[in-house]
């Protein structure tokens, strides 16, 4: 149990390490993108007025982590912050006491890990409070007034043979909250370690992390606002994904596949690069 203790204080020990050289970048990067989802937020609730439907923070969440915040905002600085983090240690002198290059990759990719989740669980607070704060309600969607019911509504009306009302029904249990929060949480960790990945290994193969950026955001552009969207189609959770969450397997087991094949390729790049002295 003791050693159990020791292990997780070394690790908060080793975030806030990290954290510290560029605590000032994370800071300003955190106030724009809460700035960002309260205004996005505010900007919501005005645009239900009058449609008859109650607003909670699980519509927050539908509304903040679309496609385009997802590619403009979330995504692009999320990673630029985990970059930063892993040049602090791309130099020899921290990556020789790792032995092999493999183990060193593997420290890399759980840095990122750690840090994707810190930052979600920082996002979801913000969320809540937006919620306790502006909406006073966590989810309405078991309601006949949610925004939620009235999607399954409107589906019901324009395609009957999908059912979606009964569907809506079915699915009460699943619109807790803590379900839906987890969700959210798995899947953007899973976006942000995707994209740092993508981002890391460009840049040991590019030698620029200017170049590098401008690539990914080039990237995360094309996934958002053309039709060959290859990771931000599976990330978006719409209001169908949570009307029809069958689909949210399907896009889950993707981004794995897609992560570990980015591990891979990094595995097999960085065993064949030089670092930093």
């Amino acid at each position: 149990m003791k050693s159990i203790k020791q292990h997780w204080n070394n690790q908060l020990f080793s975030i806030f390490n990290d954290w510290n050289p560029i605590f000032g970048r994370i800071l300003v990067i955190l106030v724009i993108l809460t700035l960002s989802f309260y205004l996005r937020g505010d900007y919501f609730l005005d645009s239900l007025q009058g449609s008859g439907a109650e607003a909670s923070g699980t519509d927050l969440l539908v509304y903040n982590y679309n496609k385009r915040s997802l590619a403009l905002e979330i995504l692009p600085f999320m990673s630029i912050v985990m970059i930063n983090i892993i040049s602090l240690y791309d130099k020899e002198i921290y990556i020789l006491p790792y032995k092999t290059r493999f183990n060193y990759f593997k420290a890399v990719t759980g840095k990122i890990i750690t840090h994707s989740t810190l930052f979600v669980f920082i996002f979801g607070a913000v969320n809540i409070l937006f919620s306790l704060f502006f909406i006073r309600k966590i989810t309405s969607w078991t309601a006949t007034n949610s925004t939620l019911y009235q999607v399954a509504f409107h589906i019901t009306k324009t395609d009957p043979q999908l059912h979606s009302l009964s569907v809506w029904k079915e699915n009460q249990s699943l619109y807790h909250p803590v379900y839906i929060g987890m969700v959210y949480s798995i899947f953007l960790i899973l976006a942000i370690c995707i994209m740092t990945l993508f981002t890391y290994i460009l840049i040991l193969l590019i030698r620029s992390e200017i170049i590098s950026y401008i690539l990914m955001l080039g990237m995360l552009m094309l996934d958002a606002f053309s039709d060959l969207s290859i990771i931000l189609d599976k990330v978006e959770i719409s209001y169908m994904d949570c009307l029809f969450p069958g689909t949210l397997v399907s896009d889950f087991g993707y981004l794995c596949a897609i992560f570990l094949l980015l591990f891979l390729a990094g595995v097999y790049i960085i065993k064949r690069t030089d670092f930093r002295t």
